[in-house]
């Protein structure tokens, strides 16, 4: 005779105690279950990739509170931004400024709801390429003075946001409930994040979503941290070390970062570091200068990560880097070596990542093209191998700059942009090896100057600095 499903070969003799093994067994075979969702789903995003667009809130009209803020024009580019970075990217970060899509009136109804079919549109062109997406709440506001009445806000969004994607694939949709939180203590912020977290469950139970510590996402904001309760997510953490190089010449930091042209991993025994700027004097922009030699060890960034990955061991949860990258005022050799040596450490610690960004102020490209030597740097093979950079100087002369190579000379083209917007400003040849750059028109500001041989191939860049 077969055994009924549920038949008891014997009864304990304090039944209480074991059905109380049971239900120990029953939540650790859920929290397992949980867990291996979570890594299996960490473990397929591979290598990552920043599209900023949908949060630059600042584009709007303080008329209409910038909810206007969305440019339309872009979407038709961005698919075939998808199409090109499909080769080495499996997962795109799609940062959203949702705090703009309503009128931060109760009960914070979500009036722009076109932009959604903007994201929708993303969703499907990813899906045609396999890739996955991670929806990134981006600019929002967690102010400890305000808290009640921000977090009231906060969560009225996300109850309509996770409604709306709750039929989205979980194997491919992420949910990042937000970016960066800061001006917060740890404590206060997970207590949010729990209850957010507890809010999207009510419509999107099988999705994974990311979080990340208080300090801006860094590294030791998660190491001082504890998981929270709930199995299917993954921690996130932005790793922008070293800042004084990554953030050279940022306008947002202003004076502590205002000191240009540090280098990484330069050639030769000493690595020569540029004169502090005036702005970053008595500031930790001048301490991170000095003390900037520890990164030349080639073992430092590798130290770093492994803390993250021994985090990720101590507590058995996935571990993701959002975001990393460097400012476009570094030239391409530090930002190209820079890259190779953030990936490489990450792979070694087997923790996927994103880097910051597809085409902004921390561009992976240079004149709208992919250099080869960012291509090899990214760990992807191209066609042809990168050229080798020139040597050249570059002179102020009273009318402007004049350009000069070093080796051999060859003929070229030298573009001029905006460091922020990518804006070309003007464009001129090389010829002999030389070339004399103007200064009439070009703004006060950080200009990127690219340099290119006659085969279309960077060969170099420059920071000039007309905010002097």
């Amino acid at each position: 005779m077969k055994k009924p499903l549920f038949f008891l070969p014997f009864i304990p003799v304090d039944f209480n105690k074991w059905m109380g093994c049971i239900f120990v067994c029953c939540i650790f075979t859920a929290t397992g279950f949980s867990q291996n969702i979570a890594f299996k789903r960490a473990a397929l995003l591979g290598k990552g990739m920043n599209i900023s667009w949908l949060e630059q809130y600042w584009r709007g009209s303080e008329q209409k509170k910038q909810m206007d803020y969305l440019d339309y024009s872009l979407l038709a580019r961005r698919k075939n931004d998808l199409q090109r970075m499909s080769a080495g990217v499996k997962t795109v970060r799609l940062p959203i400024c949702f705090d703009r899509w309503e009128d931060r009136i109760a009960p914070f109804t979500i009036d722009s709801m076109n932009y959604f079919k903007v994201i929708d549109s993303m969703i499907k062109w990813t899906g045609e390429l396999n890739m996955n997406l991670i929806i990134d709440y981006q600019h929002g506001n967690l102010r400890t003075q305000k808290i009640q009445q921000d977090t009231t806000r906060f969560f009225a969004l996300w109850d309509q946001i996770a409604q709306y994607f709750s039929s989205t694939h979980p194997e491919r949709i992420f949910l990042e409930p937000f970016n960066e939180p800061h001006n917060i203590d740890d404590a206060l912020w997970w207590q949010i994040a729990e209850k957010v977290v507890k809010i999207i469950r009510k419509h999107c139970p099988n999705h994974t979503i990311f979080l990340g510590g208080a300090d801006y996402n860094n590294l030791s904001s998660l190491l001082r941290s504890k998981p929270i309760q709930d199995d299917n997510i993954i921690y996130t953490i932005h790793y922008y070390e070293p800042l004084i190089f990554t953030h050279q010449g940022t306008p947002w930091l202003g004076g502590p970062a205002s000191t240009i042209g540090i280098p990484f991993e330069a050639e030769g025994a000493e690595e020569v570091l540029p004169t502090l700027a005036p702005g970053a004097k008595g500031t930790w922009g001048e301490n991170k200068l000095y003390t900037y030699p520890q990164w030349k060890d080639t073992t430092t960034v590798y130290k770093d990560l492994k803390k993250a990955a021994i985090w990720r061991s101590l507590y058995n949860v996935p571990v993701y880097c959002g975001e990393f990258g460097s400012y476009r005022a570094g030239n391409i050799e530090s930002r190209s070596k820079h890259l190779k040596r953030i990936r490489l450490a990450l792979e070694q610690h087997k923790i996927n990542y994103a880097w910051w960004e597809w085409d902004g102020n921390f561009s992976f490209m240079t004149n709208g093209k992919i250099p080869l030597i960012v291509q090899e740097a990214w760990g992807y093979t191209p066609a042809s191998a990168a050229p080798p950079l020139w040597k050249f100087s570059i002179k102020e002369i009273n009318t402007g700059l004049f350009f000069e190579q070093l080796s051999a000379y060859a003929s070229g083209n030298i573009v001029l942009e905006n460091m922020d917007n990518n804006k070309r400003f003007a464009t001129y040849k090389i010829v002999n090896g030389k070339s004399t750059i103007s200064k009439n028109g070009i703004p006060f500001e950080l200009i990127k100057i690219s340099i290119w041989d006659a085969d279309n191939r960077l060969r170099g860049t420059y920071t000039w600095d007309r905010r002097k």
